[in-house]
């Protein structure tokens, strides 16, 4: 007896794969045939392929994960240790007002860090769990245009004039069904990457324009753009582009993503020929907006 698989064309185009069972017959008067019995296994095939796919997939994640915890381990320990000891220098009697003030703030700075790579942390943990809660809400866009401005006018490099932040608002107030402070993180996700990036005298801009019932939202900058291998993996979990700065966990685009489809909206990213790049974000509006249909 033998077994054997082999790959057929069917007429359509499509290749199938059989499997063959040759048994020989040696019944009386027989005259050496053999009985083949074939079948068609190309589900089978198709469910093997697969799973040897979700294996790799997950032995990656693996290793992700584990390359994500060993860098955590390190992305913790450095704002602790900013923290630990600037506040011992603060016991220190000769040191003096003003120098307590400086420390102060840099402790209140890596709090800050600290406390945004714990709820990276605990957003992707809700998201892979589907757990995330989001509570919708009509909303009014430019007050959440406005709450970022005044958020951000604190930021070193706008404070200090090297990069400028712009916003073109659309005259008549759109609404949309939101949970406004997720809405809000995935705003201050992408400008803090784009003031980032921006080049001194760079402008960074946020535009809001109401197209086919839906609200678009462009977040720009003046940067040295994405490299184009990158973009196809920029929402992956745990990635970061090659050259990026020191820090973060490679949590946030990926966390963006799934607040925006949560909303039943859609992201998306491209560099601008003119140079920096353009994040696009798509949501569908609340009940619908009065006034004239004009944008600034």
């Amino acid at each position: 007896m033998q077994n054997f698989e082999y790959r057929i064309k069917h007429k359509s185009g499509v290749w199938l794969y059989m499997s063959a069972k040759l048994v020989s017959v040696n019944e009386e008067n027989d005259q050496g045939h053999v009985l083949a019995i074939i079948r068609d296994i190309t589900n089978q095939k198709k469910a093997e392929q697969e799973l040897i796919k979700a294996k790799e997939r997950a032995e990656k994640n693996d290793r992700l994960k584990s390359a994500f915890l060993a860098n955590m381990s390190h992305e913790i320990r450095t704002p602790m240790n900013g923290i630990i000891g600037f506040a011992t220098l603060l016991k220190d009697k000769n040191k003096t007002r003003e120098q307590k003030a400086a420390f102060t703030d840099i402790i209140i700075n890596k709090s800050h860090q600290l406390l945004s790579l714990i709820n990276d942390i605990l957003d992707i943990s809700k998201i892979e769990a589907g757990e995330l809660k989001i509570t919708k809400l009509q909303c009014k866009v430019n007050e959440v245009i406005d709450n970022l401005y005044v958020f951000f006018s604190n930021n070193d490099k706008l404070k200090d004039g090297s990069v400028v932040l712009k916003t073109a608002k659309p005259l008549r107030d759109l609404t949309i069904l939101t949970d406004v402070n997720r809405i809000e993180q995935v705003f201050t996700n992408l400008l803090s990457n784009a003031i980032k990036w921006s080049p001194n005298d760079g402008v960074v801009k946020i535009s809001i324009k109401e197209i086919d019932q839906r609200c678009r939202f462009e977040v720009v900058d003046e940067g040295p753009g994405i490299p184009e291998d990158s973009i196809p993996k920029l929402f992956n979990k745990f990635y970061r582009v090659p050259g990026s700065p020191a820090g973060g966990t490679g949590l946030g685009l990926s966390i963006v993503k799934a607040i925006v489809e949560f909303h039943k909206g859609e992201i998306k990213v491209e560099n601008r020929i003119e140079g920096g790049a353009r994040f696009v974000i798509s949501l569908p509006l609340g009940h619908p907006p009065e006034g004239p249909n004009e944008s600034a």
